[in-house]
């Protein structure tokens, strides 16, 4: 793949387009923009070709065309930091839809096994209610020392509690509620490491934009996020924007295409 962009470069091609579909243009679009200076994606409606013999040699000539006499319009791409984090929350709130299904089926779990928790109070997945289900799945069935385990609030509940609790629970709930929270956990440990990971990404360019005062409105930003640091650089369209003489004083390190600003150690 990296071929085409080398070939490109050495024609002085300062403009490529494509056609977006599904997600196939990505990994050549990566490719691309860090050797082109414009990278087009093209709505794939926008390139209809008239009817006849459909070639992607023909598609690649009539989308030239369109290009260059500017009949077609680039979509929004966001630049490659603003692309990580998107990522980022689209995944955790995929994770926390997840999340919602595998409770919802946990409730539904319960229900069959007569145990109305769902009845007395709004949340089950509370403190107290997680652990009478965990002493449920670890045998204990009496209605009576499951409801003593309620907290706060709940404490004037237990009588309704006793009788919500005084269902058939067996081994086979057990076992489904048993692997339902294990999802659920491994659920929110996903969620707090993704929520962490962007609130990194968001409080260190912030104070970066900061630091780099009115030289921040017109530089990029990239994360390297691992499990010991978060490391920031700055791209900017011209080395001028940073000279030596404000890069010193902030403590940045002058790299060859930016200046990486910040390197935090994650606690």
């Amino acid at each position: 793949m990296l071929l085409p962009a080398d070939w490109l470069v050495e024609r002085e091609v300062t403009l490529v387009g494509m056609e977006a579909t599904g997600v196939y243009w990505k990994p050549v679009h990566w490719v691309l923009e860090g050797a082109i200076d414009n990278v087009w994606v093209i709505n794939a409606r926008h390139m209809r070709n008239v009817p006849g013999r459909k070639t992607d040699v023909a598609d690649a000539a009539w989308g030239a065309q369109l290009i260059e006499h500017g009949l077609v319009r680039p979509s929004f791409i966001p630049d490659r930091p603003g692309r990580e984090q998107r990522d980022l929350t689209r995944y955790r709130k995929s994770v926390i839809e997840e999340r919602g299904r595998e409770t919802q089926r946990l409730h539904k779990v319960l229900e069959d096994a007569g145990v109305k928790l769902s009845s007395v109070a709004s949340k089950v997945l509370t403190k107290w209610g997680r652990e009478m289900i965990d002493a449920l799945i670890a045998g204990q069935r009496d209605p009576e020392v499951l409801a003593e385990m309620a907290k706060g609030r709940m404490r004037s509940k237990i009588p309704e509690l006793k009788d919500a609790l005084a269902g058939r629970f067996n081994a086979h709930h057990a076992l489904l509620c048993r692997a339902m929270l294990a999802r659920i956990d491994q659920a929110d440990a996903t969620i707090d490491e993704l929520t962490t990971a962007i609130e990194k990404l968001l409080d260190a360019e912030a104070g970066a934009r900061g630091e780099l005062g009115r030289y921040g409105t017109r530089a990029a930003f990239r994360w390297d996020v691992t499990a010991e640091d978060v490391g920031l650089t700055v791209y900017v369209r011209s080395p001028s924007l940073l000279p030596a003489v404000i890069a010193s004083p902030l403590g940045l390190d002058v790299i060859s295409r930016g200046v990486v600003v910040r390197r935090e150690r994650v606690r």
